[in-house]
């Protein structure tokens, strides 16, 4: 279960998965508290003893996410020792995450812009700053040592994990029917080309 967190109740559990079903099933904007409530079996004392709105739902289960595949990448990459292998480890994992979970990843893209404007803000920056640090500590060898081709940071996303979203949003939206995970080695392929020191 992708809300088993022993920092959240069972009840907290129940309102946020009924929330990403209504999230799925309804749209970010169509979707009330009150639909979550009924949704999750809770009352409405309950319902706001945990939260105080739609937007708290959203944003926790958006930080709840980006964590679960960042902790796993972070892990995932903490086993790598070669330039290649970390490479491909991050579109992989990504690429499993997305199939393992379709209608989580369909959240967060879909509501990025909206999470990222509103209540968690905070948060959401502190993650990123956090995860990018740990990136850039694995990276960092590897681009000194020349494994790496030495590019602006900010070129590096776009690269490695930039054709694997491109596929998950086509995927996801039904637009191509092949499973993401059935291309996973030749999107990490891919991204190993782009970015690997050339002599």
């Amino acid at each position: 279960m992708i809300y088993n967190n022993k920092k959240h109740s069972s009840r907290r559990q129940e309102i946020l998965k009924a929330a990403l079903t209504c999230f799925t099933e309804h749209g970010y904007a169509n979707t009330t508290i009150d639909m979550i409530r009924k949704h999750s079996g809770a009352s409405v004392g309950s319902m706001y003893h945990h939260f105080r709105n739609k937007e708290e739902i959203a944003g926790e289960l958006f930080i709840l996410g980006m964590n679960d595949h960042n902790e796993r990448l972070i892990g995932v990459l903490q086993k790598t020792s070669s330039a290649e292998d970390g490479v491909k480890s991050v579109v992989l994992c990504l690429v499993n995450w997305i199939a393992e979970h379709p209608d989580w990843t369909r959240f967060i893209l879909h509501t990025n812009s909206q999470i990222v404007k509103g209540e968690s803000t905070k948060q959401l920056e502190e993650i990123n700053k956090a995860f990018r640090k740990s990136i850039s500590n694995w990276f960092h060898p590897h681009i000194q040592s020349g494994e790496i081709t030495c590019l602006p940071p900010e070129l590096y996303p776009p690269l490695i994990i930039g054709p694997s979203m491109s596929y998950a949003r086509s995927w996801l939206s039904g637009k191509s029917k092949t499973s993401i995970t059935e291309y996973g080695e030749h999107l990490a392929t891919a991204a190993w080309k782009a970015v690997k020191q050339t002599n």
